[in-house]
């Protein structure tokens, strides 16, 4: 099984090119760069190692820290913005 964690993407890339000057695009901006921040939760994604189509998701109350996220031992260990340390078990394929 293949983790990925992180904040939640806000921002439409491509539509706020084309509406730069809005202020709907400032505030998803604004938005964008509190998830970045970690102040706005983050989201797991567990997918299949067979053919990757994502199998669960799990809100979390902070991003992982650059690089941290560990498996071992049957557990998935996250480490987040906010300063916790998370296990998490059960996520078998």
């Amino acid at each position: 099984m293949l983790f990925v964690a992180g904040p939640h993407d806000v921002v439409d890339e491509n539509a706020s090119r084309k509406n730069i000057f809005t202020g709907q695009t400032a505030r998803k901006i604004a938005e964008q760069e509190a998830a970045l921040a970690g102040r706005s939760g983050a989201v797991l994604w567990a997918a299949s190692r067979k053919d990757g189509s994502k199998l669960t998701t799990l809100d979390l109350e902070s991003p992982p820290v650059f690089d941290g996220m560990a498996a071992a031992d049957g557990k998935l260990f996250l480490c987040s913005m906010d300063g916790k340390v998370t296990a998490l078990e059960g996520l078998d394929e």
